[in-house]
């Protein structure tokens, strides 16, 4: 979703113009852009909270000559989820996998499925592989 889907979403659900959906979008963004500047933390209960953290100066090395360097301290913002929106995140994964609550999944026939004759073969790969990491040869 970018910003004129959003704009669109919010209009449409409190039957606002789109430009004011966008005004008042834009000057929210803007408010919290001053108080994350100023080092103020944002919290929308239910939805989460934005944080200014502070990165200390730390010594790096440059991937193109090898050296070492400084990396300067910077500062940069944060967002953590709440719990209704991870909840809410988290739920919507789980039901488009497993289908509506009490329907049961679909069953396969019983016939034999491409994937069932090409599971052996594919096992003899899976240890051909471990062996390798073990430093020994299966036959």
């Amino acid at each position: 979703m970018n910003k004129s889907d959003l704009v669109e979403a919010v209009a449409s659900r409190t039957n606002g113009t789109q430009q004011a959906v966008l005004d008042v979008i834009e000057s929210a963004l803007a408010v919290m852009q001053d108080a994350l500047t100023d080092g103020q933390e944002i919290m929308l209960p239910g939805f989460g909270k934005f944080t200014v953290v502070s990165r200390a100066e730390r010594t790096g090395t440059n991937p193109n000559t090898g050296n070492a360097m400084v990396i300067p301290a910077t500062r940069y913002a944060r967002f953590t989820p709440g719990t209704a929106l991870r909840a809410a995140v988290r739920g919507s994964s789980q039901s488009n996998d497993s289908g509506p609550v009490g329907d049961p999944l679909p069953q396969e026939p019983e016939s034999i499925t491409e994937t069932e004759t090409e599971a052996p073969a594919m096992a003899k790969k899976k240890d051909k592989k471990k062996d390798k990491k073990k430093g020994k040869k299966k036959k």
